[in-house]
């Protein structure tokens, strides 16, 4: 691609960027249009890995919620496995997230669970 069809390209790409929202702690995870990060995320480290809970609310119906996570989470690497409990789940290599949708009378919310199982190590 030459240098000017690549400098359009990111011209016309940066206002559809600039308008993603993400997670605080999980960064590489967005929120659908409409939805605000609500609750800082805890985490827990330890020999058993990584989790990370963010919750956010938002307008959306679960439908839609999940169209949008299932459009937007492949073309960063996850791929769709089927979840438990009503639970959207995704996998890219060690890592675990699964979105829980609730609707309620006036708001959607999402409780976001992301779990990063530790590098196995070899003991001799």
């Amino acid at each position: 691609m030459n240098r000017f069809a690549l400098m359009s390209a990111l011209v016309f790409a940066t206002p559809a960027f600039a308008q993603a929202a993400y997670f605080a702690e999980v960064d590489d995870v967005p929120l659908p249009p409409g939805f605000e990060e609500i609750v800082a995320a805890p985490q827990f480290d330890g020999d058993e890995g990584r989790i990370v809970l963010s919750y956010a609310e938002g307008r959306s119906s679960a439908a839609q919620v999940s169209e949008f996570y299932a459009d937007a989470l492949p073309p960063l690497g996850w791929a769709f496995s089927p979840g438990e409990d009503g639970a959207i789940v995704f996998h890219r290599g060690r890592e675990t997230l699964s979105v829980f949708v609730r609707e309620g009378a006036q708001r959607t919310r999402l409780n976001v669970r992301l779990v990063v199982r530790p590098t196995p190590s070899n003991a001799d």
